[in-house]
């Protein structure tokens, strides 16, 4: 990228990257963190004529500080509309999908995510192309939803973005099958969808095609409903397509890196995104693959691919979220057929609802099929793995290693967290869940389980902590009681348990109190743990209210 004012390291854009994720995490305000990022920037690229560029990045900052851009909405079970913008969930007056509100925002910490609310309007605006796309992205996947009897869910997720119609079951067979990245939307879809013009306008010079499909991932980010990997592919797209346009050369991995920061500079607290986190580091991976080795080896690139991607993103699920299985490469490679059909009907959608409904719903049905017979086949690869931060710390360093040797034997050393030793600690571990009760039970060598409430707190809080605190799937007394029947954890002895613990009652060195009209009517003897579920305090007993940790630990003595 030529001379770099104050830098003369041939690793320029990894020391920005490195300086932006540092100050990235400074807990100050956002604002001011962006002020420093795009001072830093500035430095880095002292010399070149960059005006243009940076007064694209500070409209960015304006905007992602000072307004929102209402992408979707929900409706409630109270007959009330939840309204999600770009950066999450939206609360305000008379909100419309299509409308960018301008003022200013405060946040609310509510649990599982954070809301916005509109603190001071200072007026609304529409964009016009885009507006007319959400408006149109909203009446096919309502048309498509209904029109087909609630048949057609994948084509809704996979090319719409629209996960919320797709049932707990079928969205269970993908997290055990490793597919949860082919169900949203990402960088992999904007490829197919590039492959697929370049096959429909193959009479059209080359360069041209480059910019109609530039163009059309840019006119897909409010179709597939402003998902940030679509985002950040439309931006690696357009950087891509004006380079070979004008016939200038980019070196793949440190545009990824370079994309990164642009992404922190505009909204620094981006880094805790998992998605962002996810999709960054499965292409930071697959940007080492050499662009010879791409056309010598045509046949196994998608196992290469899968792998380097794979290796980047393991570390960040162990850690973040702990259940992985290991076979997902495979699944990959036999399900991203199905994924791409089902983007192809997508882009038939878009022109004719009614052509593609009768085609869609017989082949979800397959799609399904096939997903159930992968999650069955491969589970046995499916396994909880969790790791410690010092153990994420060391595999950074090695995928830091790995990235500056470009070396794929230091890369596959990220695997080796799949055989550390699963924890062995005796206990009762209790989430910290609002809407769900669940708990763990280690005792001698004896592991129970419980878990009742929603699948979205099965899904994203207690399924982690599970993988944390046991780092397994087999237990041998409890109940997971969910509005279908999960597959993920396992039980020997279904609906039998331990005398450990009880509910509503004595009789258990812990009685576990979720239940207003038992509690009233509860005697509280000495010895005996009260663990409340309840809102209000149990007085006169030992009693543990939620609070700030994540999770509670109660040794047992015996």
């Amino acid at each position: 990228m030529g001379k770099i004012g104050l830098v003369s390291s041939v690793h320029k854009i990894e020391l920005l990257f490195i300086f932006s994720l540092l100050v990235s995490i400074i807990p100050v305000n956002s604002l001011l963190k962006s002020s420093f990022l795009l001072t830093l920037f500035i430095l880095f690229h002292r010399g070149y004529r960059i005006k243009t560029f940076l007064s694209i990045l500070i409209l960015f900052i304006l905007l992602n500080n000072f307004s929102a851009f209402v992408v979707d909405k929900n409706l409630n079970n109270d007959g009330s509309f939840s309204y999600y913008s770009v950066n999450g969930s939206l609360k305000g007056d008379y909100l419309n999908v299509g409308d960018v509100i301008v003022g200013r925002f405060k946040t609310e910490n509510r649990g599982n995510f954070i809301q916005y609310i509109v603190e001071q309007e200072f007026f609304r605006m529409r964009v016009p192309i885009y507006s007319y796309l959400i408006e149109l992205r909203d009446r096919k996947v309502e048309n498509l939803y209904f029109l087909s009897n609630k048949k057609i869910t994948l084509l809704l997720a996979v090319f719409y973005g629209e996960k919320r119609y797709i049932s707990d079951e079928v969205n269970e067979l993908f997290t055990i099958a490793g597919l949860n990245h082919l169900l949203a939307i990402s960088g992999q879809h904007v490829g197919i969808i590039l492959m697929m013009i370049f096959i429909f306008l193959y009479r059209i010079d080359f360069k041209i095609r480059f910019l109609i499909g530039m163009i059309s991932v840019v006119l897909f980010i409010p179709i597939a409903g402003f998902k940030i990997p679509v985002i950040r592919a439309a931006i690696f797209v357009t950087i891509l397509a004006f380079t070979y346009l004008f016939d200038r050369k980019v070196v793949l991995r440190k545009l990824v890196l370079w994309v990164a920061v642009t992404f922190m500079i505009v909204d620094p607290d981006i880094i805790y995104s998992p998605s962002f986190c996810l999709s960054f580091l499965a292409v930071l991976g697959i940007s080492l693959i050499s662009d010879d080795f791409f056309k010598e080896n045509k046949f196994i690139n998608s196992i290469l691919v899968g792998i380097y991607a794979t290796a980047f993103t393991l570390p960040y699920i162990a850690y973040k979220f702990g259940i992985f299985n290991i076979a997902s490469v495979l699944n990959t490679i036999l399900y991203s057929p199905i994924i791409s059909a089902i983007i192809l009907t997508g882009m038939v959608s878009i022109f004719s609802t009614t052509f593609v409904i009768p085609f869609e719903i017989y082949f979800e049905q397959v799609a399904i099929s096939f997903l159930k017979f992968l999650s069955k086949v491969t589970d046995f690869a499916f396994m909880a793995v969790s790791i410690d931060f010092y153990i994420l710390l060391v595999c950074i360093a090695i995928l830091v290693v790995g990235y500056f040797y470009r070396r794929i034997y230091i890369i596959l050393l990220t695997f080796f967290i799949l055989f550390l030793p699963a924890k062995k600690v005796n206990g009762l571990f209790l989430p910290k869940m609002k809407n769900s009760q669940g708990y763990l039970l280690h005792i001698d060598g004896v592991h129970e389980i419980f878990f009742k409430g929603n699948s979205r707190d099965f899904r994203y809080i207690f399924l982690p902590f599970v993988s944390k605190v046991s780092g397994r799937r087999e237990f041998d007394y409890g109940d997971i009681d969910l509005p279908y029947n999960s597959k993920i954890i396992k039980i020997r002895f279904s609906n039998e348990f331990t005398n450990n613990v009880c509910f509503n009652s004595n009789g258990c060195p812990f009685v576990i109190l979720n239940d207003r009209r038992k509690f009233s009517k509860l005697e509280f003897l000495d010895n005996i743990t009260y663990i409340n579920y309840l809102k209000e305090p149990v007085i006169g007993s030992i009693s543990v209210n939620y609070g700030d940790k994540p999770y509670y630990h109660f040794k047992i003595d015996r």
